[in-house]
């Protein structure tokens, strides 16, 4: 017999004090589909979608302090002409930001704009993206926070903090954010 994918909430762990709030940005139907079914197995509740950046945007405006994280596959079919993480840092949001990507550092073209995001390599699935939103529900890191600390956020895995900042997670960085 096939073990399932995922498992439910595990009843040993300190539950949380209430589901986490979870804005999901994918054009691909299929796969916010899977997501989904792992976010809320995961025990975090059922997130709320969109599938554009401009539509995120739209959701973020009128209930931005509802949420806890943005997760966002990038790139987006408008990221050429919505820039989520950048806005999101220029108006110094507290919501944190999960970018999932199969994308890597170098050919990603918003690394400079990633302040306060996490970055997922999409490749390791459901169950890596569920991992990630783990450890930035768990962070202080909001893209605030990182703008006004000059932290590298200890989110982010050693390659894209390098590529980003050019420091280690959890280091400062006196470097303007583009």
């Amino acid at each position: 017999m096939r073990q399932p994918a995922f498992r439910r909430a595990d009843p040993g762990r300190d539950p949380p004090a209430r589901p986490a709030r979870i804005l999901y940005v994918d054009a691909d139907a299929a796969r916010a589909k899977k997501v989904r079914e792992a976010i809320e197995i995961a025990g975090f509740g059922e997130p709320e979608f969109a599938t554009s950046g401009d539509e995120a945007l739209d959701v973020l405006g009128a209930r931005a302090q509802q949420f806890d994280v943005v997760a966002a596959w990038m790139p987006l079919p408008d990221a050429a002409s919505i820039d989520l993480p950048g806005i999101l840092r220029r108006c110094n949001s507290p919501v944190r930001l999960v970018v999932l990507t199969t994308l890597t550092p170098r050919t990603f073209p918003m690394a400079g704009r990633l302040a306060g995001a996490a970055g997922v390599d999409g490749a390791r699935g459901e169950r890596g993206i569920v991992q990630c939103l783990r450890a930035v529900l768990a962070s202080p890191h909001t893209i605030a926070h990182v703008v006004a600390s000059h932290q590298v956020p200890d989110t982010l895995s050693e390659t894209w903090a390098a590529r980003i900042y050019g420091h280690q997670p959890g280091a400062y960085f006196s470097a303007k954010l583009d």
